[in-house]
């Protein structure tokens, strides 16, 4: 799973260092991952593997990461995510989240006509 919230990007799988009641949350940067567990009041140890390609991770309860994801949809305050998105004052990671919703808007372009 793919999630962009306000805390950052994180890719949510359940690799196999995961037991059968957890999942890995993944980042592109550690600060995404420490804004989430801040966010959870959480203290866990955020993994980092420079080999890979999410080289931030944590790996948490499934239910506690639901629970994140619950939290996120309803505290929803936003009619625009792009305007709403994390920069971090880093403007390239709204340059990536831009790149990213034009991407699959050019798809979905795409895809619209193939089916007309």
């Amino acid at each position: 799973m793919w999630l962009f919230t306000r805390d950052g990007y994180f890719s949510v799988v359940k690799d196999e260092f995961c037991g059968p009641d957890e999942v890995m949350v993944r980042a592109r940067c550690r600060q995404d991952l420490e804004s989430l567990l801040s966010r959870l009041g959480l203290d866990l140890e955020i993994l980092t593997i420079k080999q890979a390609d999410y080289r931030w991770r944590v790996k948490m309860p499934h239910e506690v990461f639901t629970e994140y994801v619950r939290m996120m949809a309803a505290t929803l305050d936003y009619a625009d995510f792009k305007s709403a998105a994390p920069a971090h004052d880093d403007f390239s990671r709204l340059r990536a989240y831009h790149k990213c919703w034009d991407a699959l808007r050019q798809w979905q372009d795409k895809n619209e006509k193939d089916k007309l």
